[in-house]
């Protein structure tokens, strides 16, 4: 599904930041159904690919393909057709729900952006994601600072779900939230994925979220993918050090060695 090929992303600046590098030749693939953890400390470079992956930033060099079709190529008018298919849900949706609108509009908005739908579709299709993510639909008639920042990041992803796509990147879904609400929209996002059939790239500074919810993981280190596979034998792998640095400093998972 989806295919990041040498992807380089450099930033200019000045002095010994002239031309930092926040992607070093990355490389991953996601096939359909992962839940692909991608893991590593902040600034290791984890949203910077998120960015270049749905096409806001373009890469120096490098090659990052969505269903066959490379992403930084398309043409403008077609680059609607592929945001439907790849949608994204940010850390914390305080910052990006507009805080002036009804849950309701904020959850049509990408409906009618992206769907052909009349009127009563598009109310019936804003309740019918509202009961996905496990909101009642008087959930609509409110205001994001009426909310909890967990009810909140529900709404953040039925308005990623409302165009019917195939693929979710999630930056930092739960970082933003308190540890009884991480692991309910955790839950969330794997029932998703195993009720609709969703793909998932979850971007995280958590291991022990990684290890206990996705099939495939990364670990980024200064730009550069340093490990991959399987989560227990990846975490287990005792020949890098900055791994073992990881897990050691992950109480949940240094029992488990």
């Amino acid at each position: 599904m989806l295919i990041v090929q040498d992807l380089v992303k450099r930033f200019s600046g000045k002095g010994r930041a002239r031309d930092k590098a926040a992607l070093d030749g990355v490389s991953l693939e996601l096939t359909q159904g992962d839940f692909f953890g991608l893991v590593g400390q902040s600034g290791a470079g984890k949203s910077t690919l998120a960015r270049c992956v749905m096409g806001i930033q373009r890469p120096t060099s490098g090659r990052v393909l969505f269903l066959g079709r490379e992403i930084s190529s398309l043409p403008a008018k077609e680059r609607p057709g592929v945001w439907q298919r790849m949608q994204m849900v940010w850390q914390d949706p305080h910052v990006y729900l507009n805080p002036h609108w009804r849950v309701g509009r904020l959850v049509a908005e990408p409906i009618r952006n992206f769907l052909n739908l009349e009127k009563k579709a598009v109310q019936a299709r804003v309740e019918d994601m509202l009961d996905r993510v496990g909101l009642p639909p008087s959930t609509a008639l409110a205001f994001p600072h009426q909310l909890s920042g967990g009810q909140c990041q529900r709404v953040a992803i039925a308005r990623a779900l409302a165009p019917g796509p195939e693929l979710l990147i999630c930056d930092e879904p739960v970082a933003a939230l308190d540890l009884p609400w991480q692991h309910q929209i955790m839950e969330l996002l794997k029932d998703l994925r195993e009720r609709e059939g969703l793909t998932i790239l979850l971007i995280t500074h958590d291991l022990g979220l990684t290890w206990h919810y996705c099939n495939c993981l990364a670990v980024m280190k200064q730009g550069r993918i340093v490990s991959r596979g399987e989560p227990t034998s990846l975490l287990r792998n005792k020949k890098e050090p900055y791994v073992r640095e990881l897990v050691e400093s992950t109480p949940r998972l240094a029992w488990r060695e």
